[in-house]
């Protein structure tokens, strides 16, 4: 717990964010799932859920707060993460289009190839595109003012 009273630590828990970004970054989950427990590791007594199961959940969460963590961890962590496993849970979590698609969108905002275009087509070929979905279902138009915060409805 001293970890967590470093000024330096920023401290989640579920879907409220910290109140500030900062240099280390701690999410507290009190609803972990059967499925998830699994996919956890102990260390010193405390649990850790593995990153590719982390950017499952951040991706299936939508809000900002989930996808930032997911993207984080799969930029920092691109060449640690276990491809077979994030793509299995993907799939069977139902977000195998989501993840293609912020690999594809990584990808084009950074102007160079993060992530292998033959990666980003071999998820994109598991994917079912066969209907139409809206990718994070709302918006934060304005992500930086402290005052007033809205959202647009996509």
């Amino acid at each position: 717990m001293a970890l967590l009273a470093d000024r330096e630590v920023a401290v989640s828990v579920d879907g409220i964010p910290a109140e500030k970004a900062r240099k280390e970054n701690v999410h507290i989950h009190s609803n972990l799932t059967e499925d998830m427990l699994k996919e956890s590791a102990v260390v010193d007594e405390v649990r850790y859920l593995k990153p590719e199961l982390l950017v499952v959940d951040g991706l299936k969460g939508e809000d900002r707060f989930s996808l930032m963590d997911a993207l984080a961890i799969l930029i920092s962590k691109r060449k640690e993460l276990e491809w077979r496993k994030l793509i299995h849970l993907a799939e069977r979590e139902g977000a195998v289009r989501k993840l293609g698609c912020v690999l594809e969108i990584i990808n084009y905002e950074a102007k160079r190839e993060i992530f292998p275009k033959e990666k980003v087509e071999k998820i994109r070929k598991k994917a079912d595109l066969s209907y139409l979905i809206t990718f994070p279902k709302s918006v934060e138009v304005t992500p930086f003012r402290e005052k007033k915060k809205s959202t647009m409805r996509v």
